[in-house]
């Protein structure tokens, strides 16, 4: 319980600003590139339940509300359909020279098909 209450401290202060934010995610194990800035930490949600699936390349821009997941809950439908749980993860490549504009969403599925070419908008 101790170690679960130091880790959300420690995570709501590594939102202090971009800088310690993104020192932070890589500590926890996320790749980042270098010249990234995430320039509201405090309202950005980025997925670390799965650290290892998640890379953002180099001069990437994340601008406020933005949500990054490696998962999604959508199993659950599938769960009544089929009468399992189907896994719903997935690695998240960000590629070098992005921007990713206010309260954009992207999931697993959605950005393991955007690895194109560098310098997209989202």
């Amino acid at each position: 319980m101790i170690r679960k209450l130091f880790c959300r401290l420690t995570a709501k202060l590594a939102r202090r600003n971009s800088e310690t934010y993104i020192r932070w995610l890589r500590k926890v194990g996320v790749v980042i590139g270098e010249n990234c800035a995430i320039y509201s930490p405090s309202t950005t949600c980025i997925d670390i339940t799965r650290p290892s699936l998640l890379e953002i390349g180099n001069d990437v821009h994340i601008t406020r509300g933005c949500v990054i997941l490696t998962h999604g809950f959508d199993w659950c439908v599938l769960r009544n359909l089929y009468r399992e749980v189907l896994a719903s993860s997935g690695k998240v490549t960000i590629r070098d020279n992005v921007f990713i504009g206010m309260n954009s969403i992207k999931r697993s599925v959605c950005l393991a098909r955007l690895r194109n070419d560098k310098g997209p908008v989202i």
